[in-house]
């Protein structure tokens, strides 16, 4: 007999303010293990949220989407509260939601709780709204007996608040694009790929970057994704200050093949985050073999020295400067691309959801070696 398994998580791939790499992590992974489980998603609520059965999967939201979308958030914490406390299930994953991280689940119930740590945000949280979300984040972390994790640098954060906790280096993974040799030479841009959001993202860093970028005027910057209405606006306002125009063209959000082809025809990939989670967009690019140019986050140290250029934090000159040093050596893009193709074989999707299988056995048994 399946065992029920409740998953949540604010974001959702058919959310319209975000639909980020969270949701599609959670998706590849638990539409391949739903042949052992009997899977519930829930997931924040956005206008024309539907609750229904998608891919297998039972789908709903709750909370409410009344006040916007950060907002939103912060009440999603606390209904999340009310459901694992009235919801039958065998094991929950939760995955973490700004700007508290954790909703501290494993305290309200003796079965176990997965804490999925896509993020830790509670201090980026403070940096941009000035509230000590991150004193929170800190008591949440003690709460919880198991983790996954997507990359290292994780690990000493959450050891530091919790001594006894199961943590399990877990990384993102990805669908191995096929034929990557069909590109269209003619195409010439960069390409950013991920949630609008000018802050985080560091979208404003890359556009003043590029806007000193002035030796190639046959390239262009690509952007594509979507946000909140607030910070596309506010892309479009300073691709205009900065006078860039003609040079820079925002494709909205791309799926499917749109999204196959942009990177196929990128020269290289920029990811200019501020604060990322694991960087999935950087591992696509390289599974695509695109050089890719990112800051110098702990985040992004998984990534090889030999796949990608990185940029101290958070130079725009430097960027600029990195930037037009590539786009002038086609051998050193060569090279960055071989790597890169070699070094995301690793990652196939089918291998990751392997091991969510093998460590979701472990904590259901509490089978687990003592050392």
């Amino acid at each position: 007999m399946k065992k029920n398994l409740i998953l949540s998580i604010y974001d959702d791939l058919n959310n319209p303010y975000y639909g980020g790499g969270g949701p599609r992590v959670v998706h590849e992974v638990i539409t391949r293990i739903i042949d052992q489980y009997d899977v519930t998603i829930l997931t924040g609520r956005y206008p024309g949220a539907v609750d229904g059965v998608r891919d297998g999967i039972t789908f709903k939201h709750i909370g409410t989407s009344r006040f916007g979308s950060k907002i939103n958030q912060f009440f999603f914490h606390f209904y999340l509260i009310y459901y694992v406390l009235v919801m039958d299930f065998d094991i929950w994953i939760e995955s973490f939601t700004p700007p508290f991280s954790t909703s501290c689940l494993q305290f309200f119930t003796n079965k176990p709780v997965l804490a999925l740590v896509q993020m830790l945000s509670g201090e980026d949280m403070m940096r941009k709204y000035h509230i000590p979300f991150h004193w929170f984040e800190r008591i949440g972390l003690g709460t919880y007996k198991y983790f996954s994790i997507p990359s290292s640098y994780l690990f000493s954060k959450i050891r530091k608040y919790n001594k006894k906790a199961k943590i399990e280096l877990i990384p993102h993974g990805i669908d191995l694009p096929t034929d990557i040799s069909v590109v269209n030479p003619e195409k010439k841009y960069l390409l950013f790929v991920g949630r609008i959001e000018m802050d985080q993202k560091g979208l404003d860093l890359m556009l003043e970057a590029f806007s000193k970028v002035t030796g190639f005027p046959e390239y262009k910057l690509c952007i594509a994704g979507g946000g909140n209405l607030s910070d596309e606006e506010e892309l479009k306002k300073q691709i205009t200050t900065l006078g860039i125009e003609s040079r820079v063209e925002v494709l909205g959000r791309v799926q499917g093949e749109n999204k196959d082809l942009i990177y196929r025809n990128a020269t290289l990939v920029v990811v200019p985050s501020r604060y990322e989670t694991f960087g999935l967009v950087a591992l696509e690019a390289l599974s695509y073999g695109k050089p890719v140019i990112h800051f110098d986050l702990d985040s992004l140290k998984w990534i090889p020295d030999n796949c990608a250029k990185s940029v101290k934090p958070f130079s725009v000159e430097e960027l600029a400067a990195t930037i037009s040093e590539l786009l002038s050596n086609v051998e050193e893009r060569k090279l960055l691309s071989e790597n890169g193709i070699n070094f995301s074989h690793q990652f196939s999707w089918d291998k990751i959801a392997e091991i969510y299988k093998a460590y979701l056995v472990k904590i259901s048994e509490a089978k687990f070696d003592e050392k």
